[in-house]
């Protein structure tokens, strides 16, 4: 049975293979099936591999909130890649949104302020074009 819709949030970005996962989402979608995807920001994830913007770079990203720690482990990409990935498996891009924090926002996260000046995430809505 086919889905009519699938959702991938802030994980494309650790897939091996980003435009595999792609083309296999596109198999298991209906037609006109919708596939909702967020990254982080290839702009912010730039910044954080510290490599060329067209590079596609594994990094480590260290954070501490609180006395808590986590290390994320992610791959910079460029924004085409993904672009590119959602073209190749038949898809024709709806919506992108980079979303910007409000003001009530910021008051309850103030590290999210940063935003303000570079986008934190990419949010994508494309549909399949069979």
């Amino acid at each position: 049975s086919l889905a009519n819709l699938a959702i991938a949030s802030l994980s494309l970005m650790n897939m091996d293979d980003m435009p595999g996962v792609v083309s296999e989402i596109a198999r298991v979608l209906r037609p006109e099936g919708c596939f909702c995807f967020s990254v982080l920001h290839p702009i912010n994830s730039w910044g954080d591999a510290e490599a060329g913007y067209f590079e596609t770079v594994r990094y480590t990203e260290k954070l501490e909130r609180d006395g808590a720690r986590i290390i994320l482990h992610d791959t910079h990409r460029p924004v085409g890649d993904y672009f590119g990935a959602l073209q190749d498996a038949g898809f024709v891009v709806e919506r992108v949104v980079e979303p910007v924090p409000d003001a009530a926002y910021i008051a309850a996260f103030p590290d999210a302020a940063r935003w303000l000046e570079r986008p934190g995430f990419l949010h994508v809505r494309a549909l399949l074009g069979r």
